[in-house]
């Protein structure tokens, strides 16, 4: 999960050249819930593909090395499989923030 958030990261928020890479991964525990943000400070998402972004075959690099399959697979473990939530923030020309949460307990 976080490997294909990380992927996403280095592949679509920096392209080509750019001269100054920055990517935070923060953890820890809030609520109840096992927290993973992951930041960066890349070139944005576009509204467009922000809202489609957990769409299966969303990617701005078709044919350049992207599946558009990488947000989907996160949402459907994180969501589906660990019981939790992914939401993804992003503002064009400042970068992205994808926030994981996982419950530390199971249902039951």
């Amino acid at each position: 999960m976080v490997s294909n958030i990380v992927q996403n990261a280095v592949l679509h928020a920096f392209p080509g050249t750019a001269s100054e890479r920055l990517l935070w991964v923060r953890c820890g525990a809030v609520n109840g819930f096992a927290q993973v943000e992951i930041e960066d400070r890349g070139v944005g998402i576009d509204p467009v593909t922000l809202n489609a972004v957990f769409d299966p075959f969303v990617t701005t690099r078709m044919g350049s090395g992207g599946s558009g399959l990488g947000m989907y697979v996160v949402h459907n473990l994180v969501v589906e499989v660990l019981n939790g939530t992914v939401d993804v923030e992003s503002e064009q020309g400042r970068g992205t923030t994808v926030r994981v949460r996982i419950p530390m307990t199971t249902p039951g």
